[in-house]
């Protein structure tokens, strides 16, 4: 499954924050007013978020000289190409992370990464000499956006490899029938929840550059978009809605999925398929600027998923006077933090990390479960950490982070979450195997 030889060229797509996430997202606000002042106002879009699996097109020159990496850019007979999910590249001829939909999506698309790559060596270079400004340095740290200045040129700005971002999806389908050369029990959807299409494809939603001068920067939308529908690209986040912050924060996302209408209508007609008012909900959507990039510290890009996909369980009533077992006296701080991260142990959240590094089987066990408790860990600290905005009270104001607890009480907690997510896991796992009988 991994290829080290290709390993250097990883890089991992950001984690989005929550939308309820206050403190985070009073930054973006802030960040947001001060470029208006400045006159370089932020047109922001949201898109829907699929609910699949993170895969990624890794396309690149091997070319160390800059006269042949120039002559590469502006050709793709000498690209290659090397594909990767959330935490690792993949070998292509030796994965057991959804081979099959890998399989479909790379003839469907090989063509079109190395056309993006073209494409994107071409334009890019005006991007920074033109309007420098819409393409920050990813740790920026001046009010100004690091505009361009009259000193930079395009022949700095050699592509040497792009990043295709976007989510495997599909494989399940109502009222599909399996043909003769198709194996109903070894075709494995890529997640449960939301029916976009019988086969596999791929949704990108974003592309991040890396030049031979060393710079690197995430392509803005309003560039990149256009060259996505050149490369045959046709399955891409496209806005739901475009406007202020405000706007795309306030946006109603309980509607059903617009992946089949947009691109599979035929099969739709085919089936004579037709899904009520919320039947085949969303996962959710995705915020992020559309004309420029806005960075936070972090990149300031944002999800907002419909609770039917959240992956923390609503909170409980606290018992303020709770059961003690006497036998095994335990802090008032343990019982604080287990209550509450108890919640982050979900189904939804262990499916999530399944589909980021394959279905689950004893060789990777140790991964997944390694990713599972690092994930709820996580998660958990950042909420009892920052101030959040929901309907209820989404963490108890007397927890605290992890490694803030008493040393024992870690130890008791870091064990008793290891144990509970491995029951969990086992009980997932038996869950999906009774159902394939």
């Amino acid at each position: 499954m991994f290829s080290p030889q290709n390993a250097d060229l990883f890089k991992s797509y950001s984690k989005l924050e929550n939308h309820y996430r206050s403190e985070f997202l009073q930054k973006i606000r802030e960040k947001d007013a001060k470029l208006r002042e400045l006159n370089q106002p932020v047109e922001w879009i949201a898109s829907e978020k699929v609910h699949g699996s993170n895969f990624s097109f890794i396309v690149h020159s091997n070319n160390n000289n800059q006269t042949e990496a120039s002559q590469t850019a502006n050709s793709s007979d000498q690209l290659q190409i090397t594909i990767s999910n959330r935490t690792t590249v993949l070998d292509k001829n030796f994965t057991n992370f959804y081979p099959e939909a890998i399989e479909e999506v790379w003839q469907r698309y090989e063509n079109s990464a190395k056309k993006l790559f073209v494409l994107i060596a071409e334009e890019a270079p005006s991007w920074f000499v033109n309007n420098l400004s819409s393409m920050p340095e990813e740790n920026e740290s001046t009010d100004s956006e690091n505009v361009a200045t009259s000193s930079q040129s395009s022949k700095e700005y050699i592509l040497k490899k792009i990043h295709i971002y976007g989510e495997l999806f599909g494989g399940c389908f109502p009222k599909h029938k399996v043909t003769n050369n198709e194996d109903s029990t070894k075709r494995k959807h890529i997640q449960k929840g939301v029916y976009y299409c019988p086969h596999y494809d791929f949704y990108v939603f974003d592309v991040f550059c890396s030049f031979e001068n060393g710079e690197e920067k995430w392509a803005v939308f309003d560039h990149v978009d256009p060259l996505l529908e050149k490369a045959d690209f046709r399955v891409r986040a496209k806005p739901l809605i475009r406007g202020t912050l405000e706007e795309c924060l306030s946006f109603d996302i309980e509607f059903n999925t617009t992946l089949p209408h947009l691109y599979y209508s035929e099969i739709l007609d085919e089936l004579n398929i037709h899904w009520k008012e919320k039947e085949n909900l969303c996962e959710g959507v995705v915020i992020k600027a559309a004309n420029r990039n806005v960075h936070v510290g972090a990149r300031a890009i944002i999800k907002k998923k419909n609770s039917k996909f959240l992956e923390t369980n609503p909170a409980k009533t606290k018992n303020r006077q709770p059961k003690k077992d006497r036998s095994k006296e335990v802090s008032e701080d343990y019982e604080n933090t287990w209550q509450e991260m108890e919640r982050y142990i979900t189904m939804n959240r262990l499916s999530n990390v399944e589909s980021k590094i394959g279905t689950i089987t004893r060789h990777n066990l140790s991964q997944i479960m390694k990713e599972f408790v690092s994930d709820i860990i996580c998660d958990y600290n950042k909420d009892v950490t920052s101030e959040v905005n929901t309907d209820d009270e989404t963490t108890d104001k007397c927890c605290k982070p992890l490694d803030q607890l008493d040393e024992a009480d870690q130890k008791k907690i870091t064990k008793k979450l290891s144990e509970t997510c491995m029951s969990l896991v086992k009980r997932y796992v038996n869950m999906h195997n009774s159902n394939k009988q």
